[in-house]
């Protein structure tokens, strides 16, 4: 019975795996700081951290935070809009 519940944790865990890599693959790049660092920069230096975003991953980044799905941000208002 244990080795059974060990395989079947090991299955679930590789395709938890597999479906988040394509996930992240979808997405597009952003800060690959921790979801707390990422939250923390947005709450209390916003302003730098998006111009840095910006021009590092362009007018489309991912952003983490801790306890949400990922984030996608967009710079421009067409695009906004557009969604």
């Amino acid at each position: 019975l244990g080795s059974e519940i060990f395989k079947k944790y090991f299955v679930l865990l590789d395709t938890f795996r597999q479906r988040h890599r394509v996930r992240s693959a979808i997405l597009p790049p952003g800060p690959a700081l921790p979801a707390a660092v990422q939250l923390l920069l947005w709450l209390y230096r916003p302003g730098p951290f998006f111009d840095r975003c910006l021009a590092r991953y362009g007018e489309m980044f991912t952003m983490r935070l801790p306890g949400h799905a990922p984030r996608i941000m967009l710079a421009r208002q067409e695009a906004i809009r557009a969604v």
